[in-house]
C-alpha cells in the first residue's frame, strides 16, 4: 500500500460519508415512501455505496498489513497499517449512530464481499 493511500483512503471515506449523510432525505409530507423515490435518495445511495467500498478495501489492506508484521510493534512505520483500520472502525461506529439500518446493510454487503474474497484467496494459497 502506498503512503498516500494511508491517509487518502480514510479521509475520502469520512468525506463521502459526511456528504452522503447530508444528502439523506428527511421526513416528507404525506407518505414516507416518496422519500425513497427522490433524486436525493439516489445520490445518497451512490455516495453511501462508494464510501463503503473504499472503506472496506482500505480496512482489508490495513488488516492484511498488520497480520504480516512481526511482534512487537515498535517502529512507527509498522504502525501506519493501523491508520486505515482505526479510521474505519471509528467511521463505522459514527455511522451506526447516524443511520443504523443503512450502515448495517452497507457493512453486511461490503464486509461480506471482502470476507469472501479473503477466504477465496486463502483457500487458493493453502489447498486442502
Amino acid at each position: 500500500m502506498s503512503r498516500r493511500l494511508f491517509l487518502c483512503g480514510p479521509l475520502l471515506t469520512w468525506f463521502l460519508a459526511g456528504i452522503a449523510l447530508y444528502r439523506l432525505p428527511g421526513q416528507t409530507p404525506g407518505s414516507s415512501l416518496w422519500r425513497y423515490f427522490s433524486v436525493d435518495f439516489l445520490v445518497f445511495l451512490v455516495l453511501w455505496a462508494f464510501c463503503f467500498h473504499i472503506l472496506f478495501r482500505s480496512v482489508a489492506r490495513g488488516i492484511a498489513g498488520l497480520m504480516e508484521l512481526p511482534l512487537p510493534f515498535t517502529h512507527r512505520n509498522r504502525l501506519r497499517w493501523a491508520i486505515p483500520v482505526a479510521s474505519g472502525l471509528l467511521l463505522l461506529l459514527f455511522l451506526f449512530f447516524q443511520a443504523p439500518a443503512f450502515t448495517a446493510l452497507g457493512a453486511g454487503f461490503f464486509g461480506g464481499r471482502e470476507m469472501r474474497s479473503w477466504l477465496r484467496k486463502r483457500r487458493a494459497r493453502f489447498p486442502g
